[in-house]
């Protein structure tokens, strides 16, 4: 069986440093727009995003209102409104985390249909 890591596309700088041109210069910038901008999947736009952040300290927002996506974090005031949503996110996320929790195996699909939907 084939490594699914191994065969994933590594990133590069060179896909690092346009992403963060293009959000700096356009954002705030869509997912969307970014991947077709760059010929790729939303999905590696979002790897390239949390790349940037994670590991290059890279301050990029996301909005979710208004004109949405990408942009670049310029002060104080766009950082505690981002990390004001992010905390929002983080207690949904929890919420529906103990709500999984709580559901009883009774209520799995599989055995309130008998078998697999």
């Amino acid at each position: 069986m084939t490594d699914l890591w191994n065969t994933l596309p590594t990133i590069t700088e060179p896909e690092l440093q346009r992403l963060a041109d293009l959000i700096t210069r356009y954002g705030p910038i869509t997912g969307k727009r970014l991947a077709i901008i760059m010929g790729t999947s939303r999905r590696r736009i979002s790897d390239l995003v949390r790349s940037l952040v994670m590991d290059y300290g890279v301050p990029i927002g996301g909005k979710m209102d208004g004109r949405k996506g990408y942009y670049l974090i310029r002060d104080t005031e766009e950082k505690c409104r981002e990390l004001a949503a992010l905390g929002s996110r983080v207690k949904e996320i929890a919420a529906r985390m103990r709500a999984l929790t709580g559901i009883p195996e009774s209520r799995l699909m599989q055995d309130l249909f008998g078998g697999n939907p």
